[in-house]
């Protein structure tokens, strides 16, 4: 399950960067580095982000970067492949937050958010759009 690309949007005053890792490499080489500048969105492709030649031990990392600055904030490959657009905003009390979204057939809206290291799943029926009714 997955698309095909998924949509990077930076909703933050500075620029952020996306720096994609695989252990056991050094912590200073990265297999592809993606900049996004403040208000922009950019789309990319999830098959060059998840390196399938890797050893499947070996999890595939996105670190977070925001103004040259890692953010504690890593991403790992599923969230990447599950949705469709995922954007990075600044909240109130100035903590990085990540959401992404993926409309499902069904009407079930899933959204997923990203906090320091903190990570929920909240899956909701939709009552208003895209409801199906039982046969």
């Amino acid at each position: 399950m997955g698309a095909r690309f998924t949509a990077f949007e930076n909703r933050t005053g500075v620029e952020m960067e996306i720096r994609v890792f695989v252990p056991p490499a050094r912590p200073d080489r990265y297999r592809k580095i993606i900049r996004i500048k403040p208000g922009e969105t950019k789309k990319v492709k999830t098959l060059t982000l998840c390196c399938e030649e890797t050893n499947p031990e070996n999890p595939t990392f996105l670190m977070v970067f925001m103004d040259g600055t890692y953010t504690g904030l890593s991403l790992l490959k599923f969230h990447v492949v599950t949705y469709a657009k995922i954007v990075g905003y600044v909240d109130d009390y100035g903590l990085v937050v990540f959401k992404g979204w993926l409309w499902l057939v069904s009407g079930k809206e899933i959204q997923w958010t990203g906090k320091g290291e903190i990570c929920e799943l909240i899956a909701r029926l939709s009552t208003e759009q895209n409801s199906v009714e039982p046969a």
